[in-house]
């Protein structure tokens, strides 16, 4: 668990790449998409990393 490749949902402003973001871990299949989508990194995510 941890920094995973990056994810993001066309519905949100951020990518995720923490395996413990609720955020990222709730996007829905049809609006998740592989890689960082030229976004900022998520909130949640940073927290994740830093703990």
């Amino acid at each position: 668990m941890g920094i995973k490749n990056p994810w993001h949902s066309v519905k949100q402003p951020v990518y995720h790449n923490h395996s413990e973001c609720n955020t990222g871990n709730n996007i829905e299949k049809e609006n998740w998409r592989s890689g960082t989508g030229g976004k900022r990194l998520c909130d949640e995510c940073k927290d994740w990393a830093r703990k």
